[in-house]
């Protein structure tokens, strides 16, 4: 037997949906659907805090490559325009102490109605800076510690002032004053420095070119005129190595929150730079 069927009548399922329409949402609808968008808007803000912080980080590693680059080319440039040792003309030629090395070197300076504008004496070291020094120098968000400098005089021509820079570069190597630190350049902080002369076809400490010479007359060696200019403690050396152990405030080898990545940890925070006599010839 065959069950019929029975339809509302139209104006009854009318007034279903109308009801329908009217009642909206349930409470547990809403509910979801806000927790739905919650998480869409935390997700979309840690993506953008993640942009905005790996921007930060790109930005300030390239300003602090900059200031490296700088750096380097400036210490290129000294080395290339300094002048080698003339006892006649009592020039010193480069010196290092262990600490602060020195030189002196022509002036970059353009010619005026004077000519020539001279010389200067030009000097390299790394020092503890203080948070007072640093606001001296107006260096920003930069942290106390040790930072390689540079110090430079005033341009000379005398032998007179010649040797009074030299001095005054000595004395800002080893206790700088308020009046040496005014013609000083705060470069980058680093954790340490080292510097090897290239001598008699060799590497070594600068310091120990004393034993290298020794070696050199035990030998009988002085007779070479090539071995004769290296053997003097104050000539310009055929070479100088500089390495820089960076500081993890550069942002070259961490991050901004000083916690180093798994490819930092990988990489050697040094740089090594390698400076050859512009008329150096191995020819012996």
């Amino acid at each position: 037997m065959k069950e019929s069927t029975r339809s509302l009548p139209k104006g009854h399922l009318d007034q279903a949906k109308k009801t329908r329409a009217e009642t909206g949402f349930t409470l547990i609808e809403v509910l979801l659907t806000l927790w739905i968008m919650s998480i869409m808007a935390l997700m979309s803000w840690q993506s953008i805090d993640a942009m905005v912080r790996v921007r930060e980080q790109s930005l300030s590693s390239v300003a602090d490559l900059s200031v490296v680059q700088t750096a380097l080319a400036q210490w290129q440039t000294d080395l290339d325009q300094a002048l080698s040792a003339d006892a006649s003309a009592q020039i010193p030629g480069i010196d290092w102490d262990g600490q602060t090395l020195k030189m002196v070197r022509k002036s970059s300076e353009p010619w005026g109605p004077q000519g020539d504008p001279g010389l200067w004496v030009v000097a390299w070291s790394a020092k503890m800076v203080s948070s007072e020094e640093l606001a001296g120098q107006d260096a920003g968000q930069r942290l106390p510690g040790l930072y390689w400098l540079r110090w430079q005089s005033p341009s000379f021509k005398t032998q007179n002032d010649l040797s009074r820079h030299w001095q005054t570069a000595a004395s800002w190597g080893k206790n700088a004053s308020q009046d040496t630190r005014a013609f000083e350049t705060l470069l980058f902080p680093l954790q340490n420095w080292q510097l090897f002369y290239y001598r008699l076809n060799t590497w070594s400490n600068p310091l120990s070119s004393a034993e290298l010479i020794s070696n050199a007359t035990n030998t009988g060696n002085t007779g070479n005129p090539n071995v004769n200019n290296a053997l003097s403690s104050s000539s310009t050396p055929d070479g100088i190595r500089l390495k820089l152990t960076l500081s993890p405030q550069t942002k070259l080898g961490a991050s901004s929150t000083g916690q180093e990545s798994s490819l930092a940890q990988t990489q050697d925070p040094s740089l090594t730079m390698d400076w050859v006599r512009p008329n150096f010839s191995n020819a012996r």
